[in-house]
């Protein structure tokens, strides 16, 4: 077994094998469910790079956080019932009182 990892480029078997699950018609499987959760956050680019690395997480992890904030502001502005938080709470973070809470 060791020389069959060692001969082959597990690299690129790996994302055969990942493109294989996309590819099939299962929903469950979780290739297909990052691909699909990547390019709802516009970030389908990453994916079709064969060389996925830590470096990518950040920006996956700060895209996500932006579309919360911009969906937290539009909930915001929509809201009528939210008036004097909406006037009070201007930026989206930790707020230390609740620290006590």
């Amino acid at each position: 077994m060791k020389y069959v990892f060692k001969s082959c480029d597990c690299e690129a078997l790996i994302h055969t094998v990942c493109i294989e699950q996309i590819e099939s018609n299962i929903e469950t499987c979780w290739a297909k469910r990052v691909f699909n959760k990547l390019n709802m956050l516009g970030l389908g680019y990453i994916w079709n790079n064969a060389n996925i690395s830590l470096k990518d997480f950040p920006i996956i992890k700060q895209r996500i956080r932006d579309i919360y904030i911009q969906q937290w502001r539009t909930g915001l502005s929509e809201s009528s019932t939210l008036d004097c938080y909406r006037e009070n709470k201007l930026n989206f973070e930790f707020e230390s009182y609740l620290i006590t809470v």
